[in-house]
């Protein structure tokens, strides 16, 4: 459950924070059911990548993109990555802005449960921080491409050289 929280007298906008859990969500949804059913019977076996707390998703806590965030964000981080894993075979997430590191502590919030990916921004250093919390390492073409957006055709007209960049950063840390 969210709330608005004023800025504390401060002349700023109400910032949402979480502030109790209304219900707790398991694998047993009958949605996810389903879903776990089809992998089973489909022809197709290959690798199934889900996304939690990413870029672009309602946020599981309002504390997810920080190093100081608590145990209550943390659990809560562990839950829906358990909850995905119940139909992925990897759990990607990233950070909340492009050209902003993704959060460690996030990282190894979410690590321990299933294989954990990070949608690489792109920001120098965050090879070195996420290195030993993550299990795959995925370019964000967003941020080789100069922040470009699939609406302007552009994504994938990256440059070369950041990506080799890119690549041999992941591959020295």
């Amino acid at each position: 459950f969210w709330a608005a929280a004023g800025g504390g007298g401060q002349p700023q906008q109400p910032q949402a924070l979480a502030v109790r859990l209304e219900k707790w969500l398991t694998d047993h949804q009958p949605a996810l059911k389903g879903v776990v059913r089809e992998r089973q019977i489909a022809s197709w076996k290959g690798l199934v990548i889900g996304s939690v707390a990413i870029q672009g998703q309602d946020r599981v806590h309002h504390a997810q993109d920080d190093d100081g965030m608590g145990d209550a964000c943390q659990t809560l981080l562990r839950h829906w990555v358990t909850i995905a894993s119940s139909v992925c075979d990897v759990v990607a997430t990233g950070s909340p802005d492009p050209g902003r590191a993704c959060a460690v502590a996030k990282l190894k919030a979410m690590g321990g449960v299933t294989p954990v990916a990070l949608t690489s921004s792109g920001c120098q250093g965050e090879d070195v921080g996420a290195a030993g919390c993550v299990d795959v390492a995925i370019a964000d073409g967003r941020a080789l491409a100069g922040g470009a957006t699939a609406e302007e055709g552009k994504l994938f007209e990256f440059d070369i050289e950041q990506l080799r960049a890119w690549v041999s950063r992941w591959r020295d840390a």
